[in-house]
């Protein structure tokens, strides 16, 4: 087990040739961890409670979905800051990414209502 310094651990991702995992957390941080050592090495505010996270290994992004308000906050991983939020809509909490398009697709729960 990995001690983390914020709770609620929820979304993850991992860059498996880094050996660093991107954990985004209730308690309303993203935390970087390196698995090799077991420790975390750095933390960014974001919105609590988020849904969900992508990383896009190839531009070093990570991409957290937060259904409220509903909003994607767009960290960059190496700065460890937020460098844009995309509005989507309040209930929006589930994105996946296409590594290979380099396309990040949001669920809109009124467009599939």
């Amino acid at each position: 087990m990995i001690q983390l310094s914020v709770s609620g651990a929820h979304g993850l991702d991992i860059d498996e040739k880094s050996g660093l995992a991107y954990v985004a957390c209730d308690g309303g941080a993203v935390i970087t961890v390196d698995l090799g050592k077991r420790r975390e090495l750095g933390k960014v505010e974001i919105l609590p409670n988020p849904d969900v996270a992508w990383l896009n290994v190839k531009r070093g992004l990570l991409y957290c979905a937060n259904s409220k308000p509903g909003v994607v906050q767009v960290i960059d991983v190496k700065k460890m800051r937020i460098v844009e939020e995309v509005l989507t809509e309040e209930g929006c909490h589930t994105i996946t990414f296409h590594q290979e398009a380099q396309i990040l697709h949001a669920s809109s729960p009124r467009a599939a209502g």
